[in-house]
């Protein structure tokens, strides 16, 4: 049986967290090997996404991200609500964009995903979202390599954020063509919107971590 309003999610209408995710103001900071993909996620569950991004599509990409080949040299924000309204039609796909670059002047919103690259954006990212005191909700840090993927979360209630904080001098660098999976970038996406739909319907009680090593298999969950 199909129920009516659930204009195609029907599948998971019955989940807890379904009702308060139906058009729930959210940010997706960083629309590239994990943004991409949890913006469509978003979407596709019902969530209002805000997806922001100041960097174009270009080959590289493609391999990577929730992209097609008519996003080449197109604003990655702007490209990715594109083809989200192909999949989903443009009357689902509650997706809005900002084509420039975070700032720490922006105000967040209290519930916010961090999807950039380099440690000192996510840093002031962090900080924004801190700034909002007793308004912030839930901060979820996606990371990635090509076999590995993180997870980090902080509440209001919870936050030891820093702990797993470093100068980008610090970071592993990896090889240019061993950086980014669709695979392992989908995965950390459905990661961090499994850890938000269980803060939405579990009494807030999310990890702290998820960390998932793909060359042997293994996870660990703090």
């Amino acid at each position: 049986m199909v129920l009516e309003g659930t204009t195609g999610r029907a599948r998971f209408s019955k989940a807890e967290w379904f009702v308060k995710m139906q058009n729930l103001d959210v940010i997706v900071i960083g629309a590239g090997g994990i943004g991409s993909w949890l913006g469509h996620f978003l979407a596709r569950a019902g969530a209002k996404p805000i997806i922001q991004d100041m960097d174009l599509y270009d080959i590289n990409n493609i391999g990577g991200q929730l992209c097609t080949m008519d996003s080449l040299h197109k604003n990655k924000a702007e490209s990715l609500k594109n083809v989200v309204d192909i999949m989903l039609g443009p009357q689902n796909n509650t997706m809005s964009y900002i084509p420039h670059e975070f700032t720490n002047e922006q105000v967040l919103l209290p519930i916010t995903f961090c999807c950039v690259d380099s440690m000192r954006a996510r840093r002031t990212i962090y900080d924004s979202w801190l700034s909002l005191g007793d308004d912030r909700e839930i901060f979820i840090d996606g990371r990635m390599g090509a076999e590995a993927s993180q997870v980090f979360t902080a509440t209001k209630d919870k936050d030891n954020y820093l702990e797993n904080w470093f100068p980008d001098i610090e970071a592993d660098v990896a090889p240019c063509a061993y950086k980014a999976t669709s695979h392992i970038g989908s995965m950390t996406a459905s990661y961090m919107m499994n850890v938000f739909t269980n803060y939405l319907s579990n009494d807030n009680r999310v990890p702290d971590s998820i960390i998932y090593y793909g060359e042997d298999l293994n996870m660990e969950i703090k």
